[in-house]
């Protein structure tokens, strides 16, 4: 039986060229997407193939004349060079690995809207869990696995993508909030607590009350929405208060400013935390992140709806006493988004 290239496996791809010298070659994980013979008898070939090392998994073509075949191997000439290529087999084991992984990205590094089509839970379902009835935004590749039976949609995988698809679409936020908060109500098992702490290698972030009246307070928003605020602690780090479910910038934007501090114990040059999130809310990009109906921040210096000019605002002093979510519901969804994005 002799060596055949299959779409969709991964394999060993040694590349050796006269340029490297005699002992010198480069070595390559590839998944070959496609195969497509080039005449007849002449053993050449394009290959469409994905490098292990390509962050976007992007195909490349390249072209293979045949040189030998055998059952495990393929030793062929790479066309319009005079680098010889041998492909083999992975282990079956690495292959399923690969595989796997390949379908992670595909399922969790969706990251256009044409990525995503739409589930829609079962009446029955909706009903028990007190779902609302909309279209639930998920990736193509994460349908297409759940119906051949290789992936279980489930409410963590569908909260985390409607985080993305929210960050993405402008409109879809709006539509999406009162599903994203009622599966992390379905998701989180902690007790209630006034004041949680949430934290990883990279940030530090306190969850609990903000006073919106008074204090100088740094803001997320979004279509005209109060989505959390930000405080100093007497240390410099932040403590927030969360109003809305928060989309994939949203949080983003909390881990960023929460970061840890550096060896030098600044947080991207600033003494701490609080000097780093005034800075954050100076860019520019916040103002076109508002006008297009994205992620922004903000800041009050006087207390949410003054102005800094003394005026007050009447959309934003109206959401003075809106109630925050709680912070064990906050928790799990940053929690979501921590275990299933792509780093």
């Amino acid at each position: 039986m002799r060596f055949t290239l299959v779409p969709g496996n991964w394999y060993r791809m040694e590349q050796i060229s006269p340029i490297f010298g005699p002992e010198v070659k480069r070595v390559f994980k590839v998944r070959v997407d496609s195969v497509q013979p080039l005449g007849f008898g002449n053993g050449c070939m394009t290959l469409k193939v994905s490098m292990e090392s390509s962050q976007e998994n992007a195909s490349e073509e390249i072209t293979l004349q045949t040189l030998s075949r055998y059952e495990h191997y393929l030793l062929a000439r790479l066309k319009g060079s005079e680098d010889t290529v041998l492909v083999t087999e992975l282990p079956e084991a690495a292959n399923i690995e690969r595989t796997q992984a390949d379908l992670l990205i595909r399922l969790f590094g969706a990251s256009k809207e044409s990525d995503f089509g739409e589930w829609h839970w079962k009446p029955d379902v909706r009903k028990k869990y007190n779902l609302p009835d909309i279209g639930y935004s998920v990736p193509h590749a994460a349908l297409t696995a759940h119906l051949t039976g290789t992936f279980q949609i489930g409410f963590a995988e569908v909260l985390f993508w409607l985080q993305q698809y929210s960050d993405l679409k402008p409109g879809a936020w709006k539509r999406n909030r009162m599903a994203m908060s009622q599966l992390s109500m379905l998701l989180t098992g902690a007790a209630y607590m006034d004041v949680e702490t949430i934290a990883s290698d990279v940030f530090w972030l306190e969850l609990g009350p903000v006073n919106l009246n008074s204090s100088d307070i740094v803001t997320i928003q979004r279509d005209g929405l109060l989505v959390a605020a930000f405080v100093p602690r007497s240390d410099g780090t932040l403590r927030c208060a969360v109003y809305e479910p928060m989309d994939a910038k949203a949080i983003g934007y909390a881990i960023g400013l929460s970061a840890r501090p550096g060896p030098n114990g600044q947080i991207c040059m600033r003494p701490n935390n609080w000097e780093y999130a005034l800075d954050c809310c100076a860019g520019t990009g916040n103002v076109y992140a508002s006008t297009a109906g994205k992620t922004y921040l903000s800041r009050w210096e006087f207390g949410l709806g003054i102005s800094s000019d003394g005026s007050e605002e009447a959309e934003w002093i109206g959401q003075r006493d809106k109630p925050a979510l709680e912070p064990r519901h906050v928790a799990t969804a940053f929690g979501v988004y921590l275990n299933f994005r792509i780093k």
